[in-house]
């Protein structure tokens, strides 16, 4: 029987298992494969310190991981960019302080120590076939494990798969590691046992014939063959996953670790509802496909049930998108299945409050909305469909279900209106009582999005690799520009200084520091912002709450609003088109002067955005029908805003 190991080298996260190699290994062993999964990246986190070691993991970008690794992986070769320019000029950009960058060395100095006593493990010499899987940082720390293994043990057969191999990239991996038996791209569950099988037979039937030329091996296979009629693989068909194998090194190496604190992965579509007649021009997601297909809602509840068995209890979503049919078929299945598992889900930012409902309802804890912006034109420019109000309705509804939200906001498009952003900094000041972002970023230029295939199309110019990927990868600029994930514009030197650059810079600043004060005060209570509508006499009536901009004290009363002002922010608790809102007042006897005189009214208070040509209520409804209840309200919309600020999808 053919003995397989699946190895999973830093940098990834420590704290669950990678979801593509459990997938794998079920495969595997369903086609009569001994396989088995590795995880040297626990023992790696061991050795240096978990904390750190998932620091580096998490900063992807700065390829910092790969650094570690690189002379290891390449010794004898020169590299473009020196260490100290790398250390001194680009590590500190990813938050990383003197001290750090120090460290990062003593850890680079004892990685070739670490790999040495790892490849010296009897317990390779009892496999037949070893897989590397490459995504993010580990690409080096594979190709420095892979070459000490086929030096020792050359008849082991070395494959690569994984997001680091798709198309081009993988062929380029093959051009510079000539003694890897193959590279696998695309949906690895059918390339990666066509690969073992057809590098299996042609060397077993070399040795049979015992012929003098040894038979062509293909050493990059996409998967495409043993797919169902779709073109792509049966979801339904896989076998579930396998965590075991996580679990047991996680024991094993980092014994300190709450097993219970971990996340388990769980796929119900592949490719992107939304990307797939919508491509956002920065999303390099999904290079083998955007085509979106999922999992029969029974066959996906039936895995999420398997998943019961392992001790961690939050499970990360690893779909791109929530695709919004799923909410009404997918859904509430799982909320009839009564697990007690909790979900992280990416969603769309235009979700309604009965379908943020329904979320909570399925044990949904956190989401991740593509939000990036408050601007509508921006959000145009990024082909998102959605609009800058549905963000902030998304983020009220998120606060009202009690859903922690991670979202960023993007800067540093071609052309970009600054006056966008002027406007955005003032609405972030009225939305404080609503989750705060993670914080503001410039926009990236990845592999396989509308911005790298068609930079000039989209006002880049010329695009090049990341600088650091010279630092990394011992090659040429033209191998560089097949390998690399992460692009930049080619500025010329001169465009740096200019002008225009210099204010976007000064106005990204003044965004980075307002939304820095939201995330401190949402940490600590943060703002409140709540009304308790009543009726009184058939007439609406709300008494607002406003705590923002350091306004009133705990013992203040609130603010009573009668008839049409009341009205209009019950109809606009969600966005709702101004035109519309207009022509159902007038409907009910409201005259155009009075409903403008509201709208004004409203919008000055910053009770009510106006915007898009829609309206929307920022102000949080408590539904408890009592004004004595303004306490007990501010208190729980104060520690909910601090909580949802917090870290993590646990709890309930």
């Amino acid at each position: 029987m053919i003995r397989v190991a699946l190895v999973v080298m830093p940098f990834v996260s420590s704290r669950g298992p990678l979801l593509g190699v459990s997938q794998l290994v079920s495969v595997l062993k369903e086609r009569g494969y001994d396989a088995t999964v590795k995880y040297p990246a626990l023992s790696f986190a061991a050795a240096i310190g978990l904390s750190r070691y998932e620091r580096i993991a998490e900063r992807a970008e700065s390829l910092v991981g790969e650094w570690i690794f690189a002379r290891t992986a390449f010794p004898n070769r020169c590299f473009d960019l020196e260490d100290e320019v790398y250390l001194g000029e680009i590590v500190p950009r990813y938050g990383y302080d003197e001290e750090e960058i120090a460290e990062l060395g003593r850890i680079r100095s004892e990685a070739g120590v670490w790999l040495d006593q790892l490849a010296a493990q009897p317990i390779w010499e009892t496999f037949d076939v070893i897989g590397f899987t490459s995504s993010f940082q580990q690409t080096t720390a594979s190709i420095a494990l892979a070459v000490r293994l086929k030096r020792r043990l050359p008849r082991l057969r070395i494959f690569f798969g994984g997001a680091n191999c798709e198309a081009e990239m993988g062929e380029t991996l093959l051009e510079i590691c000539p003694y890897l038996d193959g590279v696998c791209s695309g949906e690895g569950e059918v390339s990666f046992p066509k690969m073992i099988e057809n590098t299996i037979e042609a060397r077993q039937g070399w040795n049979k014939r015992n012929n003098t030329e040894k038979p062509k091996e293909e050493k990059t296979l996409s998967g495409k063959e043993g797919r169902g009629e779709s073109g792509f693989v049966d979801l339904d068909a896989l076998p579930f996953p396998d965590f075991g194998h996580y679990y047991g090194a996680l024991r094993e190496e980092l014994p300190g670790i709450d097993p219970r604190q971990t996340f388990l992965k769980f796929e119900y579509g592949r490719g992107c509802s939304w990307g797939s007649h919508s491509h956002c021009t920065f999303c390099g997601l999904n290079g083998a496909s955007m085509v979106y297909r999922h999992k029969s809602p029974e066959r996906a509840v039936e895995e999420l049930v398997s998943l019961e068995q392992y001790p961690a209890r939050s499970v990360l979503v690893a779909d791109n998108l929530l695709d919004r049919r799923a909410i009404r078929e997918f859904l509430p299945r799982v909320e009839k299945a009564s697990l007690r598992l909790r979900f992280f889900f990416e969603v769309k930012a235009t979700l309604r409050k009965e379908e943020m409902a329904a979320l909570r309802r399925a044990g949904v804890r956190r989401v991740q909305p593509g939000i990036e912006s408050f601007s509508t034109e921006i959000l145009r420019g990024m082909r998102k469909g959605s609009r800058g109000i549905d963000a902030v309705g998304f983020l009220k509804n998120a606060l009202r279900e009690n859903l922690a939200v991670t979202w960023n906001m993007l800067c540093g498009f071609p052309h970009e209106p600054l006056t966008e952003y002027e406007e955005m900094i003032e609405l972030l000041e009225a939305v404080r009582h609503l989750p705060p972002p993670v914080g503001l970023f410039p926009v990236r230029i990845h592999r396989f999005s509308p911005f790298f295939r068609e930079p000039e199309r989209f006002g880049w110019g010329r695009i090049r690799p990341l600088r650091q990927y010279a630092a990394v990868f011992p090659f040429s600029e033209e191998v560089l520009e097949r390998l690399a994930y992460f692009f930049e514009p080619d500025f010329a030197p001169e465009s740096l200084a200019s002008p225009q650059r210099r204010k976007t810079r000064e106005i990204a600043k003044r965004m980075r520091d307002a939304i820095e004060r939201w995330k401190i005060e949402a940490a600590h209570g943060g703002s409140v912002l709540f009304g308790i509508p009543e009726k009184r006499d058939g007439e609406e009536k709300i008494t607002i709450w406003d705590r923002r901009f350091g306004r009133g004290g705990e013992e203040e009363q609130g603010e009573e609003i009668t008839g049409l002002e009341a009205k209009i922010l019950i109809m606009a608790d969600e966005p709702i088109h101004q035109q519309r809102l207009e022509e159902r007042l007038r409907g009910e006897g409201w005259r155009s002067e009075e409903i403008a005189k509201a709208l004004a009214r409203l919008s000055s208070r910053q009770w009510l955005l106006l915007r898009d040509g829609s309206c929307l209520s920022l102000v949080m409804d408590w539904q408890g029908g009592k004004v004595e209840e303004a306490p007990v309200a501010e208190a729980i919309f104060r520690a909910r805003l601090k909580a949802l600020t917090g870290e993590g999808i646990q709890g309930t």
